[in-house]
């Protein structure tokens, strides 16, 4: 009882503490989860895209996988914006969380008399995410949207003659334009968003690791 009676309930501050540094700890992964869910709704976007105009040139729209396509593409395409903000928000708010602690080892080193270069961490993180293959891939995308409106002029002639041509063009592009951003953008910024995004990660594409 004499022991019992010895212990001390934590004070409130040292509570609020504690649960600050967890939250602190737990806020990193789930930002990260939260951008991996805002990608995964814009490839499911155009991948039931891709989906639908293969069972539209297919003649197979009525089939159980359509349908089902035809939803996800409803439901995404309705919270796109959503998406595209909210991953935004978060990719910035990692590199700013990071900066930070960056430019802490940073003075660190300066007092030891290392003189290290202060990085702009965000700047150089946005410049890693739009890299060669996702500025390309979009042009193309540009190219194909094209491709697709040209395909819509040449059906809207009935008669003419040029329907099957035009009915090719606009599932070339639709198809090509999905294809590149499943495949080819938004892995590649998926990758290099999780890259930048570390830990460690310096702008000048290397890690470092904290003493």
């Amino acid at each position: 009882m004499a022991a019992a009676a010895g212990v001390t309930a934590p004070s409130p501050r040292s509570v609020a503490a504690s649960l600050a540094r967890v939250l602190s700890l737990l806020a990193p992964a789930a930002a990260d989860a939260v951008m991996c869910l805002c990608l995964a709704e814009i490839w499911l976007l155009y991948a039931g895209a891709g989906a639908l105009e293969i069972a539209r040139i297919a003649g197979a729209e009525l089939l159980a996988v359509a349908v089902a396509a035809s939803k996800v593409v409803a439901f995404c395409d309705y919270y796109l914006l959503h998406a595209f903000f909210y991953g935004a928000m978060l990719f910035v708010w990692r590199l700013d969380k990071d900066e930070a602690d960056e430019v802490k080892h940073l003075a660190r080193l300066v007092v030891r008399r290392q003189g290290p270069v202060v990085p702009n961490r965000l700047e150089a993180g946005w410049k890693e995410v739009r890299c060669n293959t996702v500025v390309f891939g979009m042009f193309a995308c540009v190219a194909l949207v094209f491709l697709m409106a040209a395909g819509e002029d040449l059906l809207a002639m009935k008669g003419s003659g040029w329907e099957a041509t035009g009915f090719a063009m606009r599932a070339a592009g639709r198809l090509g334009k999905n294809a590149l951003l499943c495949f080819v953008v938004l892995p590649t910024v998926a990758l290099k968003a999780w890259r930048v995004t570390r830990p460690g990660w310096r702008s000048d594409n290397t890690f470092a690791k904290n003493p």
